[in-house]
């Protein structure tokens, strides 16, 4: 059973006090999709310009909330194995990420996971400002695993 799409909006938004308290928000969750907005008020550095660890954060987060909209979150869970960032230019204003799997790809994954339980599997992406400017560049590495309970089926 996936949850309902308020529920996983919920969960990726306020499951982590960190995740709340930096104020990003899930502009859009459906099977498949994931776009997150990381707010620059609250997330400031020295510099008036969005802190590292904000970027890094809504990079990881919205591979997280794809999986949770994308996954069956009663048979597996997910993991973050590995993330990368590169950071291009300062980010001014708010900052955004999509990501997106292909729902064969997800079918696939989730097949390979309930017969070897886990699977890998990596999210790219552009974090962009309100104007549309890259900012950063994500590579995740994700993993999904077959829950106890599915396990023991």
């Amino acid at each position: 059973m996936q949850l309902d799409i308020e529920s996983a909006r919920q969960l990726v938004e306020k499951g982590s006090r960190l995740v709340a308290n930096t104020g990003l928000r899930s502009l859009e969750l459906r099977s498949g999709y994931a776009k997150c907005m990381m707010p620059l008020e609250g997330n400031e550095n020295h510099l008036a310009t969005m802190n590292a660890s904000a970027l890094f954060t809504l990079a990881e987060v919205t591979g997280g909330a794809l999986c949770v909209a994308s996954f069956d979150m009663t048979r597996y869970f997910a993991i973050v194995v590995e993330m990368n960032i590169q950071f291009v230019k300062p980010a001014d204003s708010a900052v955004t990420l999509e990501v997106s799997l292909d729902q064969g790809r997800i079918s696939s994954l989730q097949e390979e996971a309930l017969q070897n339980g886990k699977v890998r599997f990596e999210l790219v992406g552009e974090l962009k400002s309100a104007t549309g400017v890259v900012v950063s560049r994500s590579r995740g590495l994700y993993q999904i695993r077959k829950s106890r309970e599915a396990a023991a089926a």
